[in-house]
């Protein structure tokens, strides 16, 4: 009889049922708050590697010529336009392509940041319509691998990649100066030579120690409206 009134009781009583329901729903809500931040922060940087992309894309089509420091200085914008966002794991290749009068494509030049550049005959895929016959075209392929604060779980990895296609503004296609590989200095170490020393080895005599270098003098600070950029960079940041 005193088991029954006690189940009958336990039946009735409503007490904690909202804890219990919390309980049940918490996981499902606090999944669902961290995939909607997680998702928030993937579009973000995919937005902001669009914007790089077409950054760079836009300075190449509007240059004659780009040479080595004109394509650091690009690169160093698109950079700018990743921020707040590393650029550690930005990989871009740049390519410009032409075409003649039967619309035939061949590859000008590419150079790449992160990854190697295109090879001759080594074409970039062109939807139908970009390269024109007689003209050209700017090809930036930008990649990005994105890590949100639940990377390190294995969650929260978005692998980015974006491709922008651009009509050069001024000329028929991008033309490209690049600077050699520097030979590598041959060592002088490991070889034997004859000398050319006289006398004998007892009587020679140290050479005197050089003088130390003196000290660099510390640079100037720029004045306040000295723009710290130069070349692309100072027309973007410096107005």
């Amino acid at each position: 009889m005193m088991a029954f009134k006690l189940i009958s009781t336990l039946a009735a009583d409503r007490r904690g049922v909202s804890a219990v329901e919390f309980a049940l729903i918490a996981p499902l809500l606090i999944t669902l708050y961290v995939g909607i931040v997680q998702l928030t922060l993937g579009l973000s940087a995919d937005r902001k590697l669009t914007a790089a992309a077409s950054t760079i894309a836009d300075l190449v089509a509007q240059s004659d010529i780009v040479n080595d420091v004109a394509f650091g200085d690009i690169l160093a914008a698109g950079e700018a336009v990743m921020q707040p966002y590393s650029t550690a794991n930005l990989v871009v290749r740049v390519s410009s392509l032409s075409a003649d009068a039967q619309g035939n494509p061949s590859l000008e030049w590419s150079q790449g940041r992160g990854t190697n550049p295109r090879a001759a005959g080594d074409l970039p895929p062109l939807p139908a319509g970009v390269l024109l016959p007689g003209g050209g075209v700017v090809v930036v392929e930008a990649d990005y691998t994105y890590h949100t604060p639940l990377s390190g779980s294995g969650l929260g990895q978005f692998n980015l990649t974006e491709t922008v296609y651009m009509r050069p503004r001024r000329v028929g296609f991008v033309s490209g100066e690049w600077q050699p590989d520097e030979p590598q200095d041959p060592g002088s170490g490991g070889g034997s030579g004859t000398g050319s020393d006289s006398g004998g080895g007892n009587d020679s005599t140290p050479s005197p120690e050089p003088d130390p270098a003196p000290a660099p003098e510390p640079e100037p600070e720029p004045a306040p409206n000295q723009c710290r950029y130069t070349g692309i960079l100072a027309i973007l940041f410096c107005r």
